[in-house]
């Protein structure tokens, strides 16, 4: 996720991406999962199926890096691969990775640093943090 936003609103950013972390698992049901799928299968039409060549990309990847590599597959998926994807898998994924101590956040721009950094803490700081698990390597 990334927002753009004059620097006088970014505690509200600040505040919202917290919220988004930590709620979103529980907001998860399958109607709001649907509405997602089918977003992500437009921005795929648009971006790879109905783009003259837009396909070469992910078969050049499929190429040049072995299966079992993260590099393999692009991260949209397949449209088989959106279809396939259930409610507890996407609510596994939340579980394992969506916390503060698994993200990166980048704040540039017109900032006081120690506010930004009080703030940070204010929002994310009460979020509990998990081990999650690092996916499988090999390459």
């Amino acid at each position: 996720y990334f927002e753009t936003m004059p620097s006088n609103q970014l505690e509200l950013a600040l505040w919202l991406e917290a919220d988004r972390m930590g709620s979103l698992l529980t907001a998860l049901d399958l109607e709001s999962l649907d509405n997602q799928r089918a977003v992500v299968k437009n921005e795929r039409r648009q971006r790879y199926d109905n783009v003259p060549y837009g396909t070469a990309f992910e078969k050049l990847t499929a190429l040049a890096y072995p299966e079992g590599h993260p590099y393999h597959h692009t991260p949209i998926g397949s449209m088989a691969d959106l279809d396939a994807a259930t409610l507890e898998d996407a609510r596994a994924f939340f579980r394992t990775y969506y916390a503060p101590n698994n993200a990166v956040l980048s704040v540039v721009g017109d900032i006081d640093p120690g506010q930004t950094l009080a703030w940070v803490e204010k929002y994310f700081g009460s979020i509990p943090g998990h081990d999650g698990k690092q996916p499988p390597r090999d390459g």
